[in-house]
Formats: structure tokens, C-alpha cells, sequence
């Protein structure tokens, strides 16, 4: 299996380490780090979309970002407000879509919502 950008991203964003990923691949850490550079992950900004202790407000700025991948780790924060991860249905990213789905405080309404290819997201 290769680490693709849509795979790492896809791992990073179900809180798995640098680590955790090298072991996974049977590969060092050094080379995962190199894969974060090459697609220009900024794992500052995921680990604070991540995190249960960023503030709402904050949550909703970096649902903004565009990285996607800040973006996937706003919606798979369990802590985002609904509102949030009802924006971020509206995204055209796959990651994004699959984390706001799979977020166990996403709104029902939202959960169901596909965006089209031609749809933007609704404004914050």
C-alpha cells in the first residue's frame, strides 16, 4: 500500500503519529516526515483542529483554511459545534465530506447533505 497524500491525510486525521504511520508502513519517521513536506501538511494547524481544548471560535476560523486537511480534522473533531460541521458537509473534498459523516456530533440533517461538484459552501 502507498502512503498517497488522500492516505496520509486520511491517517493524520484519525490521530494516528508520525509514528504510529512509520510503523504501519514499515518505514521511518524520517521518511513520513518527508511525505508531510512534499504534500505541505501543516501539522500544527491539524493537531490544534484536532485538539478537544481548541475554542469554538477557533474551530470555526481553521474550518475556513485551505488546506483540506486542516479542514478533514476540523470534521472529525468531536468537539466541533454543529454549525461547523454543518458548513463543512457543503465541502467538495472527499476527506472532508467522509470525516463530517463519520463525526458521531454531526447534525442528522447535515450527515446526509452531498454536496455537487458546481456547490459552494454555504457561508460560516
Amino acid at each position: 500500500d502507498t502512503l498517497t497524500k488522500d492516505r496520509l491525510a486520511e491517517l493524520l486525521v484519525r490521530r494516528q503519529t508520525v509514528k504510529e504511520i512509520a510503523a504501519a508502513y514499515e518505514t521511518s519517521t524520517t521518511t513520513v516526515s518527508r511525505y508531510l513536506r512534499r504534500y505541505e501538511f501543516s501539522s500544527r494547524r491539524i493537531r490544534e483542529a484536532l485538539s478537544d481544548r481548541t475554542d469554538p471560535d477557533r474551530l470555526k476560523t481553521l474550518a475556513g483554511s485551505e488546506d483540506e486537511l486542516v479542514r478533514a480534522a476540523v470534521a472529525a473533531n468531536p468537539e466541533s459545534p454543529p454549525r461547523v460541521l454543518g458548513y463543512l458537509a457543503g465541502d467538495r473534498d472527499p476527506i472532508v465530506h467522509r470525516q463530517v459523516a463519520a463525526n458521531p456530533s454531526t447534525p442528522r440533517e447535515a450527515s446526509r447533505r452531498r454536496p455537487s461538484p458546481e456547490q459552494q459552501r454555504p457561508p460560516l
